[in-house]
């Protein structure tokens, strides 16, 4: 007659010590693997946390895109030009200049080829 006693060798996220690692490997139980996470990046004397290394091309291009908007915003509303408002400070000048066409009788003739209210306030309105 044989008597079997179950016991515990391993438990979760323990720490295997070389006598338990042999043990195992004796038993071919192979239920574990030895690797490496990675936890924290250091680069150019700062430190990152690991998720920057699960950042996708996509995401930081978005990311970019908002914040050139964010200054865009903000330097037309402070009137400082930049680079990333230069197109909407273009644009809202047009934009007041055709206001003025419309309401007085100044013709652009090689912007406005046809001069009617109607091409006028279309061109005022914004993109949907």
């Amino acid at each position: 007659m044989g008597y079997c006693l179950r016991q515990s060798i391993l438990k979760p996220e323990e720490e295997v010590s070389t006598l338990e690692a042999t043990l195992l490997n004796m038993l071919k139980n192979l239920t574990f693997s030895y690797g490496l996470a990675i936890t924290q990046v250091c680069h150019s004397d700062n430190i990152f946390s690991s998720e920057i290394l699960d950042i996708k091309p996509e995401e930081l291009r978005v990311k970019f895109q908002a914040g050139i908007a964010n200054l865009a915003v903000v330097s037309l509303q402070i009137d400082y030009p930049t680079i990333a408002s230069a197109a909407h400070s273009v644009t809202n000048g047009f934009k007041n200049l055709l206001a003025i066409a419309a309401a007085t009788e100044v013709n652009f003739k090689k912007l406005l080829p046809s001069r009617t209210s109607a091409n006028l306030l279309l061109l005022l309105l914004p993109p949907k």
